[in-house]
């Protein structure tokens, strides 16, 4: 029986291995963390008073992408698919905005939005150049 691999991690071996190094640098990731926002907050959305996504929702979308990107650059489409399927997965098991049951599909559409233009490829990303080195490391 394996069970570092189960059904309830939600990621796989690897992917949880690159994001536990983090607990080994907790203060750099801090440092990255609040520049990616700063980086980031004009790709959000608002709902009301809220913005999407929700602070916990982007702290799990930074660790999802840290666990999973591509090695290869011709698998970065298909990983902005496979961030975009976690993302309305994640948020909808946390249960806190959206759910299975009651999906919230404004906050779901803002959440694919911020996945898809923080990931995008376009020279204007100043996100991508400032992760992709923090993530070779």
């Amino acid at each position: 029986m394996n069970a570092t691999a189960t059904h309830d991690t939600k990621r796989g071996e690897d992917a949880r291995a690159r994001i536990n190094i983090l607990s080994e640098i907790p203060e750099e990731w801090e440092q990255h963390l609040f520049q990616w926002r700063e980086l980031n907050r004009d790709k959000k959305t608002r709902q009301e008073r809220n913005l999407i996504p929700s602070t916990n929702d982007e702290y799990c979308f930074y660790q999802a992408i840290l666990g999973g990107f591509p090695f290869a650059d011709g698998e970065y489409p298909e990983f902005v698919e496979r961030v975009k399927a976690y993302t309305i997965k994640a948020i909808r098991e946390a249960k806190v905005r959206t759910a299975w049951l009651r999906p919230d599909t404004q906050y779901e559409e803002g959440c694919l939005q911020f996945v898809e233009a923080v990931l995008s490829q376009n020279p204007e990303n100043t996100f991508l150049e400032s992760f992709r080195p923090f993530q070779k490391n």
